[in-house]
């Protein structure tokens, strides 16, 4: 059996919400249920992580511009898609740098996370 570890586990989150935001911009189907998966792995990277308000920002930032990304979907002008686009990469680089310091929560402890 492997043995758990927590940049491991944030690892695995991110590239979930690294393939659920490819997904959001390359594809039109299943739009709802890829903004969950991104929801749901952000909040898993916080649930494991020691609090901290730079990851929480980073978090947030990327959680509302998936969203806002999808709003400038359905406008013809693909400006503000673009826009979008760099501003969630911009995001998913904040958390993955912030991620990768963090301390494990106890949640992560209790998990034999750390």
């Amino acid at each position: 059996m492997p043995e758990l570890s927590l940049s491991g586990s944030i690892e695995e989150a991110l590239r979930l919400v690294q393939r659920g935001l490819f997904n959001l911009e390359h594809y039109d189907e299943r739009q709802e249920s890829e903004l969950d998966v991104v929801r749901t792995n952000l909040l898993k990277i916080l649930q494991l992580v020691e609090r901290d308000p730079g990851i929480e920002a980073a978090a947030d930032d990327l959680y509302k511009g998936a969203r806002d990304f999808l709003a400038a979907k359905t406008d013809a002008d693909a400006a503000p898609r673009a826009r979008q686009s760099r501003l969630l990469k911009q995001a998913l680089a904040r958390l993955q740098e912030r991620a990768g310091k963090a301390r494990p929560s106890e949640s992560a402890r209790l998990m034999g996370l750390g």
